[in-house]
């Protein structure tokens, strides 16, 4: 009784191109535009599968930039992008895109910008040698206000900072970490060096956090390989 509407928003102020605008918009402006004018007993996925690639036919007409890409395979066991990996927590979470190359294509990354912590979960440790990680980063310009005073900033053991790796939870036994040191003037991705795990013969959750002195950069987690040592 209280809702009057239907609003969909885009924050245009980490999207560099219209084009990439476009690319965001469309089709998911189709999706919520059938959840609105729509009935909630008319609602059904496979008739708006059905009539949507007249829809995409449309936007070709009239030079909408879509996005029109195959559905992502499931996430590999070994390898894991920052969107297959699972949050450490939901308090600010975005989809950032790099702020480089200045041309060609560029990482996304998935963030809580309030607390920048990834988990892999069930991880065989006992099949797991080393871990590689690919990372970047951004400049930290988000207008929140105060709320940057509760950033949690892990204590670095360096000036440039550390990537740790701990057991279970990001409070829980540091297992190893690397240094940022390569990655500190590289503006894209950056494969840091491989962290050894020691051996362990149980299934784990892994964290991985920035230890930083300062908010920014904002460092981020691309990638992380898992590196056996037989094959699984």
């Amino acid at each position: 009784a209280h809702i009057i509407g239907v609003q969909a928003n885009v924050w245009t102020e980490h999207i560099r191109t219209e084009a990439r605008v476009e690319y965001m918009t469309f089709p998911r402006l189709a999706a919520v535009s059938e959840v609105a004018w729509s009935a909630s007993e008319r609602r059904e996925w496979s008739s708006f599968a059905m009539r949507l690639p007249q829809q995409l036919e449309r936007y070709a007409a009239m030079g909408v930039q879509y996005a029109n890409e195959p559905p992502s395979p499931a996430p590999s066991m070994k390898r894991r992008t920052s969107h297959e990996l699972r949050l450490c927590s939901d308090q600010l979470v975005i989809s950032l895109e790099d702020d480089a190359p200045v041309q060609g294509e560029r990482a996304v990354f998935l963030v809580d910008i309030m607390n920048p912590c990834w988990i892999y979960p069930d991880v065989d440790l006992s099949r797991v040698r080393d871990v590689e990680t690919v990372v970047g980063q951004a400049p930290f310009n988000f207008q929140i206000g105060a709320d940057v005073n509760k950033i949690t900033l892990p204590t670095p053991q360096s000036t440039s900072g550390e990537l740790e790796v701990r057991l279970d939870t990001c409070e829980g036994e540091l297992l190893a970490s690397a240094p940022l040191t390569p990655a500190l003037h590289e503006h894209a991705l950056t494969t840091l060096p491989r962290i050894t795990l020691p051996a362990r013969r149980a299934r784990h959750d892994l964290c991985l956090r920035f230890t930083r002195a300062n908010v920014d950069p904002l460092w981020l987690i691309h990638s992380v390989s898992l590196l056996d040592p037989a094959p699984l």
